[in-house]
């Protein structure tokens, strides 16, 4: 079956039931899990100019990210937490290639 999921989440209570998926079907069939927040710079922006914006982003999506992988750890899940920069959907797609996520669980607008 899957044996590495990528759950994208933006940390809100949305993205918590991709989540709770990701964390039955990790749980049922042993498999890894990548929870990945993206954030977004801002275009034509340096990102210099905004380093300490988006390190206080980073640090809350860190603590978001903790929070989420808790119940998966909990069960013994292996799960990784991942932040990283840029355009959401290269972002998702980016990390899925890295991962070699084999299915990718993510909450609809």
């Amino acid at each position: 079956m899957f044996q590495r999921i990528l759950v994208p989440v933006d940390l809100t209570e949305k993205s918590l039931a991709a989540a709770d998926i990701a964390f039955g079907l990790a749980q049922s069939v042993k498999s890894e899990v990548t929870l990945l927040h993206v954030i977004e710079t801002i275009e034509h922006v340096a990102f210099d100019e905004m380093k300490d914006f988006y390190r206080r982003l980073e640090t809350s999506a860190r603590k978001g990210l903790q929070e989420f992988s808790e119940k998966f750890a909990a069960r013994g899940l292996r799960v990784s937490p991942l932040v990283t920069y840029g355009h959401r959907t290269r972002g998702i797609v980016d990390a899925a290639i890295a991962h070699q996520a084999e299915l990718i669980i993510m909450a609809s607008h």
